[in-house]
């Protein structure tokens, strides 16, 4: 972590985490605040080692397999196993497998193509966000530095549904919004899902990588 600079990495790689229960020991570094610095070496002697990062919406990726330890944790947790928080993609076998047989891995360098679920119109992060529930979306805009937006919404009982159907109009004719802080809602909503999207696009890359010249199944987790 000590060279991970934004700007200039996409996002971090965790290969081959042994227990779950490491995830949720640093789920403040993965969960990052806006406003505030990640403390790493701190507990060195007199401070020496220690350094800071601005975590906020950095792209984090752990890959595990079956032997990891807690991996119940992806159903049960009350952070690893929330869909809002952790985005899990798990694999099968090598994904250059096909119905029709086996082939060769391929080169390294080489790009896999690797299955996805059908788009819809809507497109896969409308449909996660479209399951939020009222709370889940003041959460959101909390979490996003938007307290007062949170709030103004919550009070509305907007749910994922709702945020997704509205425009900059309706925020405004609706719910009360000034149109500065609803293109701001707007902008919030709208980033968060350009940046899953690409996350999972990481995620599917990083499966590859690992699973090159392996059988084992693997699980690789996108941490929000």
């Amino acid at each position: 972590m000590r060279d991970y600079r934004r700007g200039v990495h996409d996002g971090v790689v965790l290969d081959d985490v042994r227990d779950l229960e490491f995830l949720n020991a640093f789920r403040h570094v993965f969960q990052g605040k806006y406003n505030q610095e990640v403390s790493f070496s701190d507990g060195t002697a007199g401070g020496a080692m220690a350094y800071h990062r601005l975590m906020f919406r950095t792209p984090f990726v752990a890959t595990c397999n079956f032997a990891t330890e807690n991996l119940g944790f992806l159903d049960s947790h009350d952070f690893i196993g929330k869909p809002e928080n952790v985005f899990v993609l798990r694999l099968a076998g090598p994904p250059w497998e096909t119905s029709g047989g086996t082939a060769s891995p391929p080169a390294a360098g080489v790009a896999l193509p690797i299955a996805t679920a059908p788009a819809t119109s809507e497109g896969t992060e409308a449909n996660h966000m479209r399951a939020w529930s009222a709370q889940m979306v003041s959460d959101f805009f909390v979490q996003h530095g938007l307290p007062a937006a949170a709030k103004r919404l919550c009070q509305n009982d907007v749910d994922g549904a709702d945020l997704l159907a509205f425009d900059a109009a309706a925020l405004t004719a609706d719910l009360g919004f000034s149109p500065f802080a609803a293109r701001k809602v707007l902008a919030t909503r709208d980033a968060f899902s350009a940046r899953r999207a690409s996350a999972e696009l990481i995620c599917n890359s990083v499966c590859a990588s690992v699973l090159r010249g392996s059988v084992h199944s693997t699980v690789a987790l996108h941490l929000q």
